[in-house]
């Protein structure tokens, strides 16, 4: 018996789901009608319904409309929506097929057909309060009486392959972050760089099928969904209807003014291939990136109190990615005080958020990519076993650790450095570190950390001082690579961290930010002398911590 109820059970479930997604004429609870024919026939021939089944069929919705798949729709009638707007639909929808816009990027097809259809059958009740998905991604607000604030004439009207509603007017469409940027003129440039990294992926699931021809399946409607590398990388999916973002955004002079001197950032030499379309990514990326905010992460935006981009690193974080705990780099405090990120933007609502347009900017670089490099030395991947390092120096390097019980532990980045010792006693050790990510043209400060024998032993006895010879490798505009010696006797205090500057204000001709090859290096050797080891006044052991490449900022004298 148990057995047969279940089968029983189970016929009814598959019963009622095929009703509700493949389609019947069969009434339902909540249906007030049921109509023998395609949503398409009943639309096409109703004479209330002429300006909005003109659209349809101009888009070539009526083949949708009038197939097996199930969708719910929302008319407006003639009296709601005249025919001279019909008309500026179509001619839209044509203007942009002419101009080779995508069905996915149609605003005939995103904005109105496909505001006004949702997949499968709904109906509504006494009861209904809720978000209905429709076509273009968009939830609307659906109730006993309205979708989207218009009211229904009609509702719940069951066809062969769907359910129809009748509307007292045309639905708004509600721009998300994304597609507010193409609507405004006024932010337009960053509308097209962002768009042009737009692409487009077939969903056959989602997608209508209208049969099979030489043995391939064709589809009525192919839907795509879109994929934006910029965003779902670097940014966060402003276009998702799914989460909810701020985002500030220059106007056009603010973005022409700010890439006309960020370009000179990214300058990569003329061996680096595709070198303009890097540029050119990375200058509008550079201007982009801390601009928008989850509000996942960001309850209290309107506070003005704190803003966590979607780029910024946790506190926790910092003092690993940057060296120090107090590099905020694209976060911010003060949002809406003068000088602060969104002080005299104009905000814009959208469905999934706000668009703050600035026409002052107050993002300064030095909050987001002018930032510190930090290379941690014991890591091997910031090692290059070059042959002439290798014919002095033990390799791999080895990594010491800092005891959580060491007076060193947490002085020393990341609680452990790396040792540089010679092969022999002979030698002279020599190691050189990749630097990544070096902008072209702007100066930095470099310096590098030594540390203590004591901070890897508490008993170790070498407390002798070094003697380093620095030299900075990097590629000129020709790509050729070149050297420059910017210490050639340094030496350092072993009994301390000991921070020593390198170079001041050094400037690159040439840009590695984002490259695979890192281009940029930094060589160290030992300088120490046969007969200064021997007289014990100096080892040839080096121990270094890290790298710093700061960016160089010229303290303000003025009033001193």
């Amino acid at each position: 018996m148990g057995a047969a109820l279940m089968a029983l059970a189970f016929t009814a479930c598959s019963d009622d789901w095929d009703d509700h997604y493949k389609g019947s004429t069969t009434l339902l609870d909540g249906y007030t009608q049921a109509v023998d024919q395609s949503l398409w026939k009943t639309i096409s021939t109703n004479a209330d319904l002429t300006n909005f089944a003109s659209v349809v069929k101009a888009t070539g919705y009526d083949r949708v409309l009038d197939g097996s798949q199930v969708f719910t729709v929302f008319a407006p009638t003639n009296e709601n929506f005249t025919a001279e707007e019909a008309e500026a639909w179509i001619e839209r929808y044509a203007s942009e097929v002419a101009s080779g816009v995508k069905d996915d990027d149609n605003e005939t097809l995103k904005e109105f057909v496909k505001n006004h259809i949702a997949l499968y059958n709904h109906s509504v009740s006494s009861k209904t309060e809720k978000t209905l998905s429709m076509l273009n991604g968009k939830y609307l607000p659906l109730t006993t009486e309205q979708l989207g604030g218009k009211r229904f004439l009609s509702a719940n009207v069951k066809h062969t392959n769907g359910v129809l509603f009748t509307l007292d007017g045309e639905v708004e469409f509600f721009c998300n972050v994304f597609e507010y940027l193409k609507k405004d003129s006024n932010l337009s440039h960053v509308a097209e760089f962002l768009y042009s990294y737009n692409e487009y992926e077939f969903v056959p699931e989602l997608s209508v099928e209208g049969g099979i021809v030489d043995g391939k399946t064709f589809y009525l409607d192919s839907v795509s969904q879109l994929e934006n590398e910029i965003m779902s990388i670097y940014l966060g999916k402003i276009n998702s209807e799914d989460s909810t973002y701020w985002m500030v955004v220059p106007t056009n002079e603010e973005w022409t003014r700010l890439t006309e001197e960020y370009t000179n950032y990214f300058n990569y030499d003329d061996n680096v291939a595709g070198r303009d379309s890097l540029n050119r990514v990375q200058t509008g990326l550079s201007v982009l990136l801390g601009t928008v905010f989850s509000r996942t992460t960001n309850p209290a935006l309107e506070s003005g109190d704190s803003a966590y981009s979607t780029n910024a690193f946790e506190y926790s974080l910092r003092k690993y990615a940057y060296g120090s705990s107090d590099l905020a780099y694209y976060a911010y405090y003060n949002t809406f005080a003068p000088g602060g990120a969104f002080e005299g933007t104009e905000g814009a609502e959208c469905s999934n958020g706000k668009v703050l347009k600035a026409t002052h900017w107050n993002i300064d670089k030095t909050q987001t990519f002018f930032q510190q490099l930090l290379v941690e030395t014991e890591y091997s991947r910031n090692i290059k076993e070059s042959e002439d390092d290798q014919s002095s120096t033990k390799f791999p390097l080895p990594m010491k650790s800092v005891a959580s019980d060491n007076p060193f532990y947490d002085k020393v980045s990341n609680n452990s450095y790396c040792e540089i010792a010679g092969l022999t006693t002979a030698t002279y050790p020599a190691a050189t570190f990749y630097i990544q990510n070096v902008l072209s043209n702007i100066p930095y400060d470099i310096y590098v950390v030594t540390t203590p024998a004591i901070a890897g032993d508490v008993l170790a006895t070498d407390t002798l001082p070094t003697i380093m010879e620095w030299t900075l490798g990097y590629n000129n505009q020709a790509g050729e690579y070149v050297t420059e010696v910017l210490q050639s006797k340094l030496e350092n205090n072993p009994m301390v961290m000991d921070t020593l500057l390198l170079a001041s204000g050094k400037t690159l001709p040439t840009c590695s930010w984002g490259l695979d090859d890192p281009q940029v290096t930094l060589r160290v050797r030992n300088r120490v002398s046969s007969s200064q080891v021997r007289r014990g006044e100096y080892t040839r052991t080096m121990r270094i911590d890290c790298l710093l490449f700061k960016p160089h900022v010229e303290e303000d004298t003025a009033g001193e």
